[in-house]
């Protein structure tokens, strides 16, 4: 099966080889859409290519938001433990509290 890839305005024929299965798979979804294996195929590129897009764009933010945290907690001075072990004892002791 052949997809034209839009590149700057230009049409380009690009070759993709699918297994039987896949291929029926597609052609049952597009006589059921009423529309060609050309078409489904095209749409399922360009919404997958969308959601990775949005996908990367939320990571990005994510990391964004979480070089902030890092960056605050760095600037907001030396914390009140001196090892993870004095955090992990300060967490047991919390939890314990909190069970009776």
């Amino acid at each position: 099966m052949v997809l034209p890839i839009n590149n700057e305005g230009f049409s380009m024929a690009t070759s993709v080889k699918f297994d039987d299965d896949l291929k029926s798979r597609i052609q049952h979804l597009a006589d059921i859409r009423h529309r060609s294996a050309h078409w489904i195929m095209r749409e399922a590129i360009c919404e997958a290519l969308r959601d990775w897009r949005r996908k990367r764009a939320l990571q990005d933010q994510e990391i964004e938001e979480l070089r902030d945290l890092w960056r605050e907690g760095v600037e907001s001075g030396k914390g009140q433990y001196s090892s993870m072990e004095e955090i992990k004892q300060a967490a047991r002791r919390r939890l314990s509290v909190n069970d009776r």
